[in-house]
């Protein structure tokens, strides 16, 4: 087993979806690897939003602050609507036999809150067993926001707030997770970025090693970022 960090320059919402979908696509077959991406948003998270796969677009329109966010695209994940402000987002593509989807999530945030409570204190995984199921598009006639409705294993501040949670997409083996970690300082936390590392080292027992993809990598990427997660059939695919 391999593991890599994944530095990319600075994307907009849209380029970043495309990243991961094709990190996911283009992982080697014949080697057992996981990537972990933190998303590098410049000056462009400000007004950004996305969406699960599986919600409905009339739904997403109905969101207080949806006029107000400048870029909104639906995730090839699942889950509710986020709101990329100021979280430190990040993702992980890897294979797996696993086939439950509340396991794999069981597993990676198990491992990151091992490590996440020894940067902050009175973390907790959440053991509810909500009424809102992990992928449910809807709550209450109206789009499930991610922060507003833990699930299970969510990662809970002292308070019982969730500042954690992501969303997981299966190719056969190939799995893709994008997770969100929300505080005020988030994105500026050192100590949350190495202790993600730690939790990505532990739970698959690798040495982290940097990795950059090619120009034709990013090319690709970013052909897919306009031709996929900009487009209108794309956004109200639902």
């Amino acid at each position: 087993m391999s593991g890599f960090i994944v530095e990319t320059d600075v994307l907009n919402v849209f380029g970043h979806m495309a990243y991961d979908e094709l990190l996911a696509s283009s992982l080697p077959k014949d080697k057992n690897q996981v990537f972990l991406r933190f998303y590098n948003w410049g000056e462009n998270a400000a007004k950004a939003m996305t969406f699960g796969y599986a919600q409905f677009f009339s739904d997403i329109q109905k969101e207080s602050s949806f006029k107000t966010c400048k870029d909104v695209t639906r995730r090839p994940t699942g889950g509710g609507v986020v709101y990329h402000n100021c979280d430190l987002t990040f993702s992980l593509v890897f294979r797996s036999e696993i086939k439950r989807v509340q396991e794999l999530y069981d597993n990676i945030h198990g491992a990151i809150n091992k490590h996440l409570a020894v940067e902050e204190k009175g973390l907790s995984v959440s053991k509810e067993e909500s009424a809102t199921a992990l992928y449910a598009p809807s709550v209450d006639g109206g789009a499930n926001a991610c922060f507003s409705n833990p699930v299970k294993s969510d990662i809970l501040n002292s308070e019982g707030n969730k500042i954690l949670g992501g969303a997981i997409r299966r190719w056969d083996n190939i799995v893709l997770y994008q997770g969100s970690l929300q505080t005020a300082t988030a994105r500026a936390n050192k100590n949350y970025i190495h202790a993600l590392k730690n939790a990505v080292a532990d739970y698959w027992n690798v040495n982290l090693k940097q990795f950059s993809h090619g120009s034709v990598f990013i090319k690709k990427a970013q052909e897919e970022a306009v031709s996929k997660y900009t487009a209108e059939e794309w956004i109200r695919k639902f």
